[in-house]
């Protein structure tokens, strides 16, 4: 890949000289040397343009990776946070019993915030 970019950024440069020279009607080879600094920039140019689009590649990448493991924390971790609070356990105690049992007001009374639990 740097071979390419290396050839097509002094192609570049070339090519931008000898238009430079076309556009003012003069020889396309008036100055030999400003062809050679056009090819030495373009060649520089093209092959930082490679570099800085791999680097934004690996950028976007690490920030979609971030994203992906932020919306994981924020929608599965609390998806799992409400399945352990309201456990079957406490639905099945609150239920067969007839009334509260200790501290354990029923799945449902957590669901709902009824902080004060009813004793039969």
């Amino acid at each position: 890949m740097a071979l390419s970019a290396t050839v097509i950024g002094a192609l570049l440069g070339m090519g931008t000289q000898m238009y430079s020279n076309a556009l003012r009607k003069l020889p396309y080879m008036r100055h030999p040397w400003e062809h050679v600094l056009g090819m030495g920039l373009g060649a520089v140019f093209v092959n930082q343009l490679v570099k800085w689009d791999a680097q934004l590649q690996q950028d976007l990448d690490k920030m979609l990776e971030k994203a992906k493991q932020a919306n994981e924390r924020r929608y599965f971790v609390q998806m799992k946070m409400m399945i352990n609070a309201f456990p079957a356990s406490s639905e099945k105690t609150f239920m067969h019993s007839g009334h509260n049992t200790g501290s354990d007001c029923g799945w449902w009374m957590r669901a709902f915030g009824l902080l004060v639990c009813f004793q039969a």
